[in-house]
């Protein structure tokens, strides 16, 4: 029934009677005016409610933005845009490379996507593995990248003190970041581990465990459920105290819990190693003397096999070159375009090296000879570290590239990509491992073959339902827990660094 004028009246000079906390927003209030039956209704209830309890409005509405993903969420028109950074790129970049991640986990959890085009193979010789096409479920590519993009944006600011010759500036920013890396690294991690061990304990991940006969090839990666609340305590100990250990320089896969974390040690050990890098540089500021002494001790990496830490000196070296360019800005001349879109085409089929098979791969059999002969413990490491350096430098460049990875969807990538490679791995076990299945029963009444038609569509469709929820999980984690940690890292700094 829509209330009278005088009723209206009355409602309103009681609702600006409230305090400004206790209000309905005045959206809200233009709502319960308008000449719209669908809509009065609702806000005159929601109006007559908050009146009497106005904190339930508010509980709702924080409730509602907590589990919307920030995109939903309701902007002002004068809310000002912030311009974009010469870096943004590389957050668009490791954005992508983290959905890119996700994409490995997930169809490769269920199809081959460890090889390469392989002709003849009928399991192998698949569209999606074929040359730059692999890029965007080659997960052990994105690795490279994330490598490759922490040491160019670690390093960035100390180079830049370094060319102006502050010295003390170089010292704070490398005490900072050495201080706040084990807590930025580390902190969102513990917590999603501590989370996936009470959801193992409560018995989450049984609803999608019967269906591991169905994928036997990944029961080996499904984390164990044990008897009681203090073994999955004393496991959460060991694999936190096994990924943080800093002495230890051998990859660490946390299978017990989520193995995808295992690039978190590293890429702490490695942080620390560029620091001190970085240090050692401090007063070389002539960087006809810096470079060579870098490129040698790359190339010393390279001989010990570490394969990882040569990532993170090459984006250093990146960093380093843009850092000293007297332009800075990207060309749009059509002969620009054109040059840094063929560097970003071969930068792309390098990335597609295949994890597997590669020597066998179309297009792959001299680069993994030449690439053994380079990294002989893991020859893949050759050909996806030259891709992931090339596209790292075009991303800096290259028009069009450039252009993509600063679109408003890519940098949302990029602002959640941290916590979406954290929760995904997780999220594929308990729900991808339970709604794949559903789907492959309703559309065959036998489960189907690894390769068929009906097998492949239900890949597909238990991707598509899981996709959303991983974003607004990783959306949620972020504001809820990551931002936090972030923020407990710059206050204990600063408290440790204040002076009394």
């Amino acid at each position: 029934m829509t209330p009278s004028s005088e009723e209206q009246h009355l409602l309103t000079e009681e609702y600006l009677q409230l305090d400004e906390e206790s209000r309905v927003p005045d959206n809200v209030l233009r709502l319960y005016h308008n000449e719209k039956p669908n809509q009065e209704s609702y806000a005159g209830a929601l109006l007559r409610l908050s009146s009497k309890c106005p904190n339930i409005h508010w509980t709702l509405r924080a409730i509602g933005l907590t589990l919307l993903p920030t995109f939903l969420h309701p902007t002002s028109k004068d809310e000002e845009v912030k311009p974009l950074r010469r870096t943004a790129c590389l957050d668009g970049l490791r954005g992508v490379a983290a959905f890119f991640v996700l994409n490995f986990h997930f169809y490769g959890a269920f199809l081959n996507a460890n090889g390469g085009y392989v002709v003849g193979d009928p399991s192998l010789a698949r569209f999606w593995n074929l040359p730059i096409v692999k890029v965007v479920s080659n997960g052990t590519a994105m690795v490279h990248i994330f490598f490759v993009i922490s040491g160019y944006i670690l390093s960035l600011r100390s180079l830049q003190q370094i060319r102006k010759r502050n010295l003390e500036g170089v010292l704070v920013t490398l005490s900072s970041s050495t201080l706040r890396r084990g807590i930025r690294l580390f902190g969102p991690t513990t917590l999603a581990l501590s989370i996936e061990a009470f959801a193992l304990w409560m018995g989450l991940f049984e609803f999608s465990r019967p269906n591991m006969d169905l994928i036997p090839w990944e029961q080996s990666h499904f984390p164990p459920r044990l008897e009681s609340a203090g073994e999955h305590l004393s496991l959460l100990r060991r694999v936190v105290w096994a990924l943080s250990n800093f002495f230890d320089w051998n990859p660490y896969y946390p299978i017990e819990l989520d193995g995808n974390l295992w690039t978190i040690g590293i890429e702490y050990r490695c942080s620390v190693a560029l620091f001190v890098t970085l240090l050692a540089f401090a007063r070389i500021h002539n960087p006809r003397m810096r470079r060579p002494i870098l490129a040698f001790l790359t190339a010393m990496c390279i001989s010990y096999q570490r394969w990882d830490f040569v990532l993170f000196l090459a984006g250093m070296m990146l960093a380093d070159f843009d850092t000293w360019a007297d332009d800075q800005d990207i060309k749009t001349t059509t002969s620009h375009k054109m040059f840094w879109g063929i560097v970003t085409l071969i930068g792309l089929f390098f990335a597609s090296s295949p994890f597997g098979y590669a020597e066998r791969a179309w297009g792959f059999g001299a680069i993994t000879q030449f690439g053994a002969k380079v990294y002989y413990l893991e020859p893949y490491h050759f050909a996806e570290s030259i891709g992931a350096i090339i596209l790292v430098l075009a991303a800096m460049h290259a028009y069009h590239l450039n252009w993509v990875l600063t679109t408003s969807v890519v940098q949302y990538l990029g602002r959640i990509s941290y916590q979406l490679y954290i929760v995904h791995g997780p999220l594929i076990r308990a729900w991808g491992f339970t709604i794949v299945p559903l789907f492959w029963r309703a559309l065959s009444d036998s489960t189907p073959q690894r390769g068929e038609t009906p097998y492949v569509v239900g890949v597909v469709l238990g991707y598509l339902a899981y996709l959303p929820v991983a974003i607004c999980l990783a959306d949620i984690y972020m504001r809820l827990l990551d931002d936090n940690c972030v923020r407990l890292a710059r206050w204990l700094e600063k408290k440790l660094t204040t002076e009394s």
